[in-house]
């Protein structure tokens, strides 16, 4: 995957063999991942089935399990969390922006106004508000689509089917599916970021 700025940007794409590439705009998945390119990739973030590239124009350039991805953001995406079959895009409004498999609701917008950070998990989606509270929807088998409502978080991860929160305390509380331990919380008092797998 090639993600260096082209200057200038590409233009006259040949997407079957790859030979040019023209900045994507959303509604069009690339055969050829070199094609992202024609943006310098601020971000990026893959799951399961697909990979998603948050471009320099604020455009979600998206690739792999073609018929759940489409491309999005629209020149306003600030960042962008794949999840199996979904994407989501916090947008500069303070909106989410999500697109892909909806079957249990993950892939609803968050139209609040007020969201800071998004977390695309297996089935469901959870945005960090900021007022340091965390909203989840989508499946929410054994509760990970429980709301946070602390006041105090700082960051969130959807994993496959639990959900963790970074608290401003530096522990991270965690709940939904319990298996293997993954729902543990964490009260070292010394954690600087979260990611649930």
């Amino acid at each position: 995957l090639i993600l260096a700025a082209a200057t200038p940007p590409l233009t006259g794409a040949n997407l079957s063999t790859g030979s040019a590439c023209v900045p994507f705009t959303g509604g069009t998945i690339p055969v050829n991942p070199s094609c992202v390119g024609a943006f310098a990739a601020n971000a990026v973030s893959a799951r399961l089935w697909q990979t998603c590239v948050l471009l320099s124009n604020g455009n979600v350039n998206c690739y792999g399990d073609a018929p759940y991805i489409l491309d999005g953001g629209f020149g306003t995406a600030i960042a962008v969390s794949a999840g199996y079959h979904h994407t989501c895009a916090l947008l500069s409004t303070g909106n989410v922006d999500c697109y892909g498999l909806n079957n249990f609701g993950q892939a609803e917008d968050y139209m609040g106004g007020n969201a800071i950070a998004v977390s695309a998990g297996g089935y469901h989606t959870c945005v960090l508000l900021s007022t340091g509270n965390v909203h989840c929807y989508g499946n929410g088998e054994s509760g990970r689509t429980m709301d946070y409502i602390g006041g105090n978080a700082i960051a969130v991860s959807a994993g496959a089917s639990h959900t963790c929160v970074l608290l401003s305390t530096h522990n991270v509380d965690c709940y939904g599916n319990n298996w293997n331990g993954q729902d543990a919380d964490y009260a070292g008092g010394n954690a600087v970021a979260v990611s649930a797998g």
